[in-house]
């Protein structure tokens, strides 16, 4: 039986505020192989960055805390690791690429200076044959001119230079698994559609997993082959990405489809917006999380939280009421 490169069960992580415990994810699973791709989608707040945080022990400690589940990755729990045995996973085994190129990276450090750390630091090789791979991956990633860039700063290249650079650095000591978080947040729709194809060719010919962080489902399609929807800090519905997208089955992911543009559809057609807010992540309701923004909503949702339960051969859903391809959404052509 093939142990999955990534396996997490029932994480939970709590955050200490002025109002008392967060409960910022609660209860998360899945499961990837190597070489796959997985998209983590839901609304902000869903719990989706934090989690990943929590695989490689990026959370703050003094405010937060993993209170229950287990992370495995090549079989070795990662929680509960000590610092030393997490460094030399993350960086190396696991990369990250975060949010906002620009505040994460170091504003008085070149940009070679940068991935020449990470390369020494996970492969202790010399300062001259670091400089050279450096270059390497900066043409890699498809920065032109790399010899030159290599010695620039953060403020003298591109958001997309700058988010190259990021994933030049993810990748310079060949990890097993990359975390994508929000890679395209504050680039334009030309250059988010270039990082999302440079990242997908470059999992498949690296061979490594992927896990793609996203708030836009429209991003998933044809880049990852499978999809967890979050919400609320739990696992909503998980499938194959183009499964769940041609036929979702919980009414949260066909709200966030419903609201995505369609080319099938009259340019006159308004989007459906979800109804209401997202919950207070201190104030969890006591049932399902969505029931006071579901239209499909019995009294059993108010007062029974669902289970994650396999629907189908390839589906998981945690919902009371399913929909299924007969429901009004028909799908989602993206």
């Amino acid at each position: 039986m093939n142990v999955p490169l990534l396996e997490v069960s029932n994480l939970r992580v709590e955050f200490n505020s002025s109002q008392g415990h967060v409960s910022a994810v609660r209860g998360l699973s899945y499961s990837i192989n190597e070489g796959e791709s997985m998209a983590l989608v839901g609304e902000s707040g869903s719990g989706k960055s934090v989690s990943a945080l929590a695989l490689i022990g990026l959370l703050p400690r003094k405010t937060s805390k993993i209170t229950a589940g287990s992370v495995k990755f090549k079989g070795e729990e990662l929680i509960g690791l000590s610092e030393k045995g997490l460094r030399k996973i993350r960086g190396g085994s696991i990369a990250m690429i975060f949010q906002d190129p620009l505040s994460s990276l170091n504003p008085v450090l070149t940009i070679g200076a940068q991935i020449i750390e990470q390369i020494r630091a996970h492969e202790g090789t010399d300062k001259k044959s670091a400089h050279k791979r450096a270059i390497e991956l900066l043409d890699l990633v498809g920065i032109p001119s790399a010899n030159q860039r290599v010695d620039q700063y953060p403020h003298q290249l591109s958001g997309g230079m700058r988010q190259r650079a990021m994933i030049a650095m993810a990748l310079s000591s060949r990890p097993s698994l990359l975390l994508a978080d929000e890679p395209t947040t504050a680039l334009d729709v030309t250059i988010q559609a270039q990082i999302l194809e440079l990242l997908a060719n470059l999992q498949k010919e690296l061979k490594m997993s992927l896990i793609l962080i996203t708030h836009d489902l429209g991003v998933v399609a044809g880049f990852t082959e499978k999809l967890t929807v979050m919400y609320a800090g739990n696992a909503v519905e998980q499938g194959l990405t183009a499964e769940v997208l041609a036929h979702p089955q919980h009414p949260y992911t066909l709200g966030l489809l419903r609201s995505i543009p369609r080319l099938d559809r009259p340019r006159t057609n308004s989007l459906e917006p979800i109804r209401g807010v997202a919950p207070d992540m201190s104030r969890i309701p006591q049932g399902c999380a969505f029931e006071p923004r579901c239209e499909f909503a019995s009294s059993q949702c108010a007062d029974q939280k669902p289970n994650l339960d396999l629907l189908s051969s390839n589906r998981l859903v945690a919902c009371w009421h399913p929909q299924g391809s007969t429901s009004k959404s028909e799908g989602a052509k993206i």
